[in-house]
């Protein structure tokens, strides 16, 4: 059961790996296979590794495994555009309003008082 979790868990990991350009060792009976997986499906005792060019292996699960290393590069500055500005305005409900309403109003995130 140990050993289904563990690959569940590299299941849900393979379509961030393949966005992230992570690296993948996969060893099917001892074996180094040098495709990349896409995915993997389970048949009874067996793990079936379907492959980013169409193939597919099936194996035991005791023999198979892969490892995922992350080779990806990290976003290293973010920059915001410009705060926008709006003349709408909107009552505590959320509903827009005309100029000249009564009551709180919001605009630009902003709560003022308006007219009596």
């Amino acid at each position: 059961m140990k050993r289904k979790t563990i690959i569940l868990m590299l299941t849900a990991l393979l379509p961030v790996a393949a966005m992230a350009q992570m690296k993948q060792d996969v060893t099917v009976d001892g074996e180094k296979v040098a495709k990349t997986v896409q995915s993997i499906t389970f048949n009874g005792a067996d793990v079936v590794f379907h492959y980013s060019d169409g193939s597919d292996q099936s194996a035991d699960m005791d023999n198979a495994s892969i490892a995922i290393a992350n080779t990806a590069t990290a976003i290293t500055s973010a920059t915001a555009g410009a705060k926008k500005e709006t003349s709408d305005a909107y009552d505590l409900s959320g509903r827009k309003v005309k100029d000249g309403s009564k009551g709180v109003i919001i605009r630009n995130g902003k709560k003022t008082a308006a007219g009596k």
